[in-house]
């Protein structure tokens, strides 16, 4: 059995070298992912919408899967995975998953979506396992009379609400374990958007961004 060691690339360049290969790994599942044309998984790589898994073999490098996306900042919505069938069950769809969470987590996204068709019993299944929660149904047009399951997962990300909310009882534990609790931490956060606020204040008029500024490119 051939040992691979994957790696995740995101960088445009290299991507566009292999956005063939990408667009025909997609077109290999056309009736799980819906069909795109190349054109359209350019674009994405050039707005950083598109994470790539490379697989190193003993004589070859190949493209072992991707995750496509979009959104509008603070959602964002997963519209492409795809795990070319032999490199399946080796967790490389959590990976593409994880990466991408973390990703959206760094950039203070508050959630990511994912439309999933209700015939798909395993994806519905690996979206489930992995925290996407199942919202609401819809219809998913007359051609393929299908029923589209909306899922969402809440990242791990602070917001102004959480921010604000009360210390729990937890935090009060937390200095003699030397653990930092989230709310601890949020507290501690908040402290350093106070001092960056008024700093910004007193030393540079505040600009307002536009709402365009604010989109998932």
């Amino acid at each position: 059995m051939e040992t691979f060691v994957y790696r995740l690339e995101t960088d445009p360049v290299i991507l566009l070298e292999h956005v063939s290969n990408i667009r025909s790994l997609a077109d290999r599942e056309k009736e799980a992912l819906g069909f795109l044309p190349e054109a359209a998984y350019r674009d994405a790589i050039m707005q950083r919408r598109l994470f790539c898994m490379f697989a190193r073999g003993a004589d070859a490098v190949e493209i072992a899967g991707f995750i496509l996306f979009s959104g509008v900042f603070p959602n964002a919505r997963v519209q492409q995975v795809a795990v070319s069938a032999s490199h399946r069950r080796s967790g490389l769809g959590s990976a593409l998953i994880n990466a991408l969470v973390s990703h959206l987590e760094s950039r203070g996204y508050l959630n990511v979506t994912a439309a999933v068709a209700s015939d798909l019993s395993a994806a519905q299944s690996f979206y489930e396992k992995r925290g996407f929660i199942a919202r609401r149904v819809r219809d998913g047009g007359a051609a393929r009379q299908r029923t589209i399951v909306l899922r969402s997962k809440e990242l791990d990300t602070a917001s102004l609400f959480t921010l604000m909310a009360p210390p729990s009882a937890r935090d009060e534990l937390a200095p003699d374990l030397r653990l930092r609790s989230p709310s601890a931490l949020k507290r501690r956060c908040m402290q350093s958007i106070s001092t960056c606020y008024s700093i910004s204040l007193s030393s540079a008029p505040v600009r307002a961004l536009p709402i365009d500024s604010l989109a998932l490119l």
